[in-house]
């Protein structure tokens, strides 16, 4: 296994179950639509043969600052691309 692109992300805790399980419900169209272009940057980088893997690291705090979204509550998460 080879890591191509390791990146740490503040993921909003209700973006997690559609993110690891593909589990929407309970999400508004917008927080969907945020989600989908969010994920959307990551798999655009990907090549033919390699996968993304997203690793929760921590409980969810609030933060004013998540990867995309309003400020809420966020786990830290290692998005990597591995081949």
């Amino acid at each position: 296994m080879k890591i191509i692109l390791e990146r740490k992300e503040l993921i909003p805790d209700y973006a997690l179950p559609y993110l690891v399980n593909g589990d929407f419900s309970g999400l508004s169209p917008d927080d969907r639509k945020n989600i989908d272009v969010f994920w959307g940057n990551y798999e655009n980088r990907m090549q033919t043969g390699e996968s993304i893997v997203i690793s929760p690291e921590d409980d969810s705090n609030f933060t004013w600052h998540p990867s995309f979204g309003l400020a809420c509550n966020c786990v830290e998460c290692t998005i990597r691309i591995i081949k």
